[in-house]
């Protein structure tokens, strides 16, 4: 592949579902990636096509992506650089950087220090961002406008080398936060999908929306997923649950998003209703659905299993619920379709619980038996396939990711699985 644009991107708190999420987005739409590096906080890639804010803003699990430049830090001809990178007005800038000790940090801030004061000489009014810890914070980018209106240079040391890259990217945290705490309807115990989560299953789908899709989802709680993917261009949408209440947010929330990004309902093919999701043959066609994207029943409300028997009665009720409901919706999914759901795990360790925990004590992990319910209903499990090594968050041996917080008893499996 001809690598011509090389970037530096943070992942959020699951490297395993952010990976997932940007191969499946590259490989839909065509985009050749191979990995340079993955590190703990960051992954380093190369790419054939440059990837603008545009792409990065549909991603749901990074935090900040800087292009490679050639950029010579020191203080003259970092100087040259952004005298020439902001041609009027006041010269700002920041710095995060990698790799490098605290002394090495503190001599790249007596640097950027020496540069903004070359800069002044010159005539130029400057502001340099910097941060004690090294690392500028996404929300730091945005309030200084260093993508706007400013440059934030991230420093990397690789070894004996240094790699300059320039951020083009920071995640909008505001806007996740409004559709999330902004919607006029939200139910603290249903409807609790993060809209970061949501987007990146339905960025694992694979289905661009571009090629319009139909894509549903049978649980669909407050409407997470319609209004993310509203968000993201996706038009042809499908929302059930058995919940009236539940139907009846996500109308709510559907019309909210609509109007804030100047649409009518008249302008998206939305169609839903109250339905069980093992009823919805009774819904839509046979092979009419490109994809379903779900999260579904996580459990009884009271979530702290207090025995190994009482947790395992429990999934397997849920199991014998969810052998029905995908093979309801097995038979609705078009040939090729995806299916990517959230299922239920229920961790019974002491303490809080980490990824680690799971190779270490499988047996404190009370799991749905997704590759029985697979087979059974015709799909196949579709992990990425070029993540070269385990990163936090996956299971290899089920071709699944794990995903929840370090206080949670009840964690998310995330599924991906394909209908053949």
């Amino acid at each position: 592949m001809n690598q011509t644009h090389q970037y530096f991107a943070v992942w959020g708190n699951n490297p395993a579902l952010s990976a997932g999420e940007l191969e499946s987005v590259c490989r839909a739409g065509g985009i050749g990636i191979s990995l340079v590096s993955y590190l703990p906080y960051a992954m380093i890639f190369g790419s054939d096509r440059e990837l603008d804010f545009s792409f990065w803003k549909n991603l749901g699990g990074w935090i900040k992506a800087a292009r490679k430049v050639e950029v010579n830090l020191e203080p003259e001809k970092l100087a040259e650089y952004l005298d020439g990178r902001i041609e009027e007005g006041r010269v700002t800038f920041g710095m995060s950087v990698y790799g490098f000790s605290q002394k090495e940090r503190s001599d790249l801030y007596r640097g950027a220090l020496t540069t903004k004061k070359i800069l002044v000489e010159r005539g130029r009014s400057c502001r340099l961002v910097w941060d004690d810890h090294g690392v500028l914070s996404a929300v730091t980018v945005d309030k200084n406008n260093l993508l706007d209106k400013g440059v934030e240079l991230v420093a990397y040391k690789r070894g004996g080398e240094v790699e300059v890259y320039e951020t083009v990217f920071v995640q909008e945290f505001e806007e996740f936060s409004e559709r999330d705490y902004g919607r006029p309807s939200r139910d603290p115990r249903s409807g609790m999908l993060p809209p970061k989560l949501a987007r990146m299953m339905i960025n694992l789908a694979g289905v661009r929306a571009s090629d319009n899709p139909f894509l549903v989802d049978p649980f669909c709680g407050s409407g997470t997923v319609a209004t993310e993917a509203l968000d993201m261009g996706y038009r042809h949408l499908g929302a059930w649950d058995i919940s009236p209440k539940c139907w009846s947010d996500t109308q709510a929330n559907v019309a909210w998003q609509l109007g804030r990004m100047g649409l009518d309902r008249k302008d998206v093919d939305f169609v839903g209703g109250v339905a069980d999701a093992k009823t919805l043959g009774e819904q839509l066609d046979l092979e009419s659905v490109d994809a379903f994207v779900w999260e579904g029943y996580l459990g009884p409300s009271d979530r702290r299993m207090k025995t190994l028997g009482e947790a395992s009665k429990i999934m397997g009720e849920m199991d014998r619920l969810y052998q029905d409901v995908f093979s309801v919706l097995s038979r609705i999914l078009k040939k090729g379709g995806v299916i990517v759901a959230a299922l239920p795990v229920f961790y019974l360790g002491e303490g809080e619980y980490k990824w680690q925990n799971f190779a270490q004590n499988p047996r404190d992990f009370v799991m749905i038996d997704i590759k029985k319910i697979a087979t059974g209903a015709g799909l196949e499990l579709s992990a990425e396939k070029n993540i070269e090594k385990p990163l936090m968050g996956s299971i290899p041996k089920r071709g699944t990711i794990l995903y929840g917080r370090a206080d949670q008893k009840v964690l998310r499996e995330i599924v991906r699985l394909v209908k053949n």
